[in-house]
């Protein structure tokens, strides 16, 4: 990730100052617009940002589109294998799997899909995307969409009120403010996030 003077512990005590100026007077983020179109290094707009909804016993389900991001062996490290990605297999047949699948084993991608959860009287969001980032700490080019997703599935970033996260990495609580302005994108949401996962980030380690 870029260097930045907003590091992610800042990152994370101005989220809990701006959402706790929202809960005493809401902040009006007229033209804060999570989810600008975003120009890509070939000059051509990203793909239109999509929903999938569906119902699930009396509860209503959107899986909303942030887009989607590189991870790059560049950010693995010789003690840090990512095995998730197959580091640990021999060459040859982890270039078969990917290459059997489609995917570049150079530069496989991650989908950012936060999940909107609907249950008739409360609103609530799981993650919050990657959001749109400064000019220090900008997005990947294809992510910060889940602005233009909410909008088109209809929904306003005023009427959450919980967003859950499942943990701080960027991709995951990005868009809870606008960085350049510190306003909190969703205003009235209760944001909560695991004890254990807060101490790690804010721990001096």
């Amino acid at each position: 990730m870029p260097n930045s003077k907003l590091d992610r512990r800042q990152f994370i005590r101005i989220n809990a100052i701006a959402l706790a100026g929202a809960a005493i007077a809401p902040a009006t983020i007229a033209g804060v617009k999570q989810g600008t179109p975003i120009e890509t290094k070939d000059g051509n707009q990203p793909r239109s940002p999509g929903f999938y909804r569906f119902a699930f016993g009396d509860l209503e389900i959107t899986i909303l589109s942030d887009g989607h991001f590189h991870y790059s062996p560049a950010w693995v490290g010789l003690e840090d294998p990512v095995e998730v990605q197959a580091y640990n297999a021999d060459p040859e047949t982890r270039e078969e799997y990917f290459r059997s699948r489609m995917v570049s084993s150079k530069q496989i991608p991650l989908q950012a899909s936060p999940v909107l959860i609907d249950t008739g009287d409360r609103r609530i969001l799981l993650d919050s995307g990657t959001g749109t980032g400064t000019e220090e700490w900008p997005p990947p080019p294809n992510a910060g969409r889940l602005g233009l997703s909410l909008e088109a599935a209809g929904i306003s970033p005023g009427s959450i009120d919980q967003v859950i996260l499942t943990h701080a990495h960027f991709d995951h609580m990005g868009g809870l403010i606008d960085p350049a302005t510190r306003a909190p994108f969703f205003p009235n949401a209760e944001v909560i996030i695991s004890e254990e996962e807060f101490k790690y980030w804010m721990s001096t380690e």
